[in-house]
């Protein structure tokens, strides 16, 4: 499994869309890290990173918060996403692969809508913590 976390030096980036750069985890049939591999961030918003993810065969995104569009991106690629995670990602990917991975409170479904200041359908909308429901057709939710 393909893992990909928005970091900077190793701490999970508060923003998925404004993320500097992405540490990617490549995981085991025993659950466990074989590979770690950091790239910069192919750009700025869900629109510029999401592809990248996906031709890399990301089937799982940890991050803190995300804008509401991107979250409807992100459930329309097939991918997993659990957000509102903080501290370093490894940690957190380990969490994630030992069913541990727990956030502060369950996320509420949020309407998307575009964030102060954007036009409608642009940028990332609204920010959320991401913990609400993404998973769209990913068998790795199963």
């Amino acid at each position: 499994m393909i893992i990909a976390v928005p970091t900077d030096h190793g701490e999970i980036f508060p923003h998925f869309g404004n993320a500097v750069e992405f540490t990617i985890f490549t995981t085991n049939e025993f659950d466990e890290i074989e590979k770690t591999e950091s790239i910069p961030a192919p750009g700025t918003g869900y629109r510029d990173i999401l592809p990248e993810l996906v031709r890399r065969g990301v089937r799982v995104i940890i991050c803190g918060k995300i804008g509401a569009y991107a979250v409807l991106a992100v459930r329309g690629a097939g991918i997993m996403l659990l957000g509102g995670a903080s501290g370093k990602a490894e940690d957190r990917v380990l969490d994630f692969l030992g069913g541990t991975l727990r956030f502060y409170a369950p996320g509420e479904p949020v309407s998307p809508a575009p964030a102060p200041g954007e036009e409608p359908e642009t940028g990332d909308g609204i920010e959320t913590d991401g913990n609400i429901a993404a998973c769209g057709s990913n068998p790795v939710c199963t």
